[in-house]
């Protein structure tokens, strides 16, 4: 789940909500799927290119320095920096769009939806008895009310008065998560190893290791993935003619291999994949 902004009356933390069809939703925000997902390609990328986190510089400056990892930045974006003034036809001309995403992720309801009356019991619920109840009558029965410590930083134990309760939702069944990648945005040179890149990525989701949410230190967000598919539109890559207007299952080997419809387009992806990374590859000092 996601935490929401707002506390209940019993809950001090609420999963976030959203309407949807006049009825009440939990919701992963696109931006925070894409995020997680953008979290495991840096790490994908710095193993792969052996590329450490830099300890040169502080504060602001040092988290931007450590985000700007290559492919991942035409994968998933980069913030807007500060460019010199260009007229809006030599915008036009050149298509500039600083920052801006190859991939873009929408957000994910819960199936089960409830409805308005229902979810406001669970907020206005003044104890845990009532909260309880309020709980059975709605699609998300097997949600259950958690109570956390917070823990002190310099001793190691509890921390005093910091006794916490959350909703904790279970066995949550999710729509579709729906990826979106424009081509038109990716470079030709990188075309393939961003590929390669979004489908380790979602291998790793596949199998598990991408946790989403709140509380994911702490053994919340975990998902399963049934199935991932294919669809291409309007594709004049030759390699991918293969997955226009058709839904290709991508399917994971036990040991992390994967099986694509086409094996030539998988060699292929393969042997841009190997080729970027030699290219990409090198040894960064560490300060210590």
């Amino acid at each position: 789940m996601v935490k929401a902004a707002q506390d209940g009356m019993t809950v001090d933390i609420l999963p976030l909500v959203s309407s949807v069809n006049q009825q009440i939703a939990l919701v992963l925000p696109g931006s925070s799927i894409k995020g997680a997902l953008r979290s495991q390609a840096e790490r994908i990328i710095r193993t792969v290119c052996k590329i450490s986190l830099t300890q040169d510089t502080e504060g602001k400056q040092r988290f931007l320095e450590q985000v700007q990892v290559p492919l991942v930045e035409t994968l998933f974006g980069i913030a807007a920096k500060q460019q010199p003034e260009i007229q809006e036809e030599d915008l036009q001309k050149c298509n500039y769009k600083p920052g801006l995403s190859a991939l873009s992720v929408d957000d994910c309801y819960n199936v089960q939806k409830i409805e308005p009356k229902k979810w406001q019991s669970v907020t206005d619920a003044t104890n845990s008895q009532e909260l309880r109840t309020a709980l059975n009558n709605t699609p998300i029965k097997q949600t259950q009310q958690a109570f956390h410590v917070a823990i002190d930083r310099w001793t190691g134990g509890a921390a005093d008065g910091f006794l916490y309760n959350n909703l904790e939702p279970f066995n949550i069944e999710w729509e579709d998560i729906n990826l979106t990648l424009n081509l038109k945005r990716i470079p030709k040179s990188e075309l393939h190893a961003t590929l390669a890149l979004l489908l380790l990525t979602l291998r790793d989701l596949y199998a598990g290791r991408i946790p989403l949410g709140y509380g994911v230190n702490r053994g919340m967000g975990a998902i399963a993935v049934e199935k991932i598919w294919l669809h291409g539109k309007g594709l004049k890559e030759e390699s991918l003619q293969a997955f226009e207007k058709q839904n290709v299952e991508l399917n994971f080997t036990p040991e992390g291999g994967m099986q694509i419809l086409d094996s030539e387009f998988l060699t292929s992806l393969n042997k841009h994949w190997q080729a970027w990374i030699e290219c990409n590859r090198y040894q960064s000092e560490v300060t210590v």
